[in-house]
């Protein structure tokens, strides 16, 4: 009963560290992340997604650590052998996939220090979505087997299955209104 979802909650109302923010929520779908970054906004935090050469989706907060230009802005670019950075529009810094600053244009030959950085987010794909987590949770917690990825959506494996992706939408109306009308048969 120690990791508990219940226990986790009590936990994390302690931590004073929002719920919200250690939960995985769905972004954007995959098929809308191909080459050039995405700008998102989640639960208030503006976000750039982006892939790296490999193929791998990255999930950042949407600012360059040096002026805090939006990185959303920037573009990807190939770096060689395979390789691609995210390169801010401002001076052009370009960020490896980990979010360290590999490469400052107006000094070639200068190995810029780990603490220069942007500041990457937990990703994930499934169902079709890229899902994001701004907060990882305490690495002395124990966290419920329910919260460590995306929620299962186990019709997605059937066969007969067809996956529609759509919204979001704007509406205008409280939030137990809009849960009530989606529960309507």
């Amino acid at each position: 009963m120690q990791g508990s979802l219940f226990h986790f909650v009590v936990r994390s109302l302690a931590m004073k560290t929002s719920l919200e923010l250690m939960l995985w929520h769905p972004v954007v779908a995959l098929a809308d992340l191909q080459a050039t970054p995405v700008a998102v906004t989640l639960l208030g935090q503006p976000l750039v997604l982006w892939r790296d050469g490999e193929g791998q989706a990255h999930a950042w907060t949407d600012r360059c650590p040096h002026r805090g230009a939006r990185l959303s802005l920037g573009q990807v670019v190939d770096a060689g052998c395979g390789l691609k950075h995210l390169a801010c529009p401002y001076h052009g810094w370009q960020f490896a996939s980990g979010g360290r600053c590999v490469h400052v244009p107006a000094l070639p030959d200068w190995s810029p220090p780990p603490s220069h950085a942007a500041q990457a987010h937990e990703v994930q794909e499934a169902h079709g979505l890229l899902w994001v987590r701004l907060v990882a949770p305490d690495t002395g917690a124990t966290l419920p087997t329910e919260l460590t990825r995306p929620p299962p959506f186990e019709p997605a494996s059937l066969a007969g299955w067809r996956s529609v992706v759509c919204g979001p939408y704007a509406v205008a109306t409280s939030a137990p209104r809009l849960v009530e009308n989606f529960l309507d048969i």
